[in-house]
């Protein structure tokens, strides 16, 4: 009896010790969930690397690749415009042949124009034009030197019909001849010749 009462106690407490076993966490349960939550941590985060690299002989300027070499707007380096007509060669704003650049803000054509007719040092004289890199008077006007293209014809007393030909100080200068203004009606002196004055409304020389 004493033996059978052992047994019957070490086969209890066995049992215990299974049903313990049975309901005992499982460590790795834990483990797991932990690995699950930082894979799906890594998933979410950002892969991104930037913009795509450019392909060789671009350059990258703004949120394009240009070849710097021959972009107007990005010659020779980025948002370095040209302008003004130049075109980018080989990184340098270029005037486009037979263009000239005279530091003007666009290019010039100095065949037409007056002020580099020819070359860019060379200006006509005033209200002269420049035609086949030449410079001369227009229609209805004679080239006076120094005081540029006059129109000889118009009320000019120092040349009044032709280069340099003055009227006397109390004369007008009326459609290319010069004619006394003594007796004209006047408002002020400066309705008169030079040497006239104005009295009682008429120009006394």
């Amino acid at each position: 009896m004493r033996l059978g009462g052992i047994a019957a106690i070490l086969l209890a407490v066995a049992g215990c010790a299974e049903g313990d076993a049975g309901t005992e966490p499982d460590s790795d349960g834990d483990a797991d969930a932990d690995t699950d939550a930082d894979t799906d941590a890594d998933s979410d985060v950002d892969t991104d690397t930037g913009p795509e690299p450019c392909d060789e002989g671009l350059f990258r300027c703004d949120d394009g690749c240009v070849d710097t070499s021959t972009d107007p707007e990005n010659c020779g380096t980025c948002n370095n415009s040209c302008g003004g007509g130049r075109a980018c060669v080989d990184g340098d704003c270029l005037c486009p042949e037979p263009l000239l650049d005279c530091g003007d803000v666009n290019c010039t054509d100095t065949t037409s124009s007056p002020g580099h007719c020819g070359d860019c040092a060379t200006r006509c004289p005033d209200g002269a034009l420049c035609t086949d890199s030449v410079c001369g008077c227009g229609v209805g006007t004679e080239d006076c030197g120094a005081a540029g293209c006059i129109d000889t014809g118009v009320d000019d007393r120092t040349n009044c019909g032709g280069c340099g030909v003055t009227c006397l100080d109390t004369e007008w200068c009326r459609a290319g001849a010069c004619v006394s203004g003594s007796g004209d009606a006047c408002v002020v002196a400066a309705d008169c010749p030079p040497a006239c004055s104005c009295t009682r409304g008429r120009c006394r020389c």
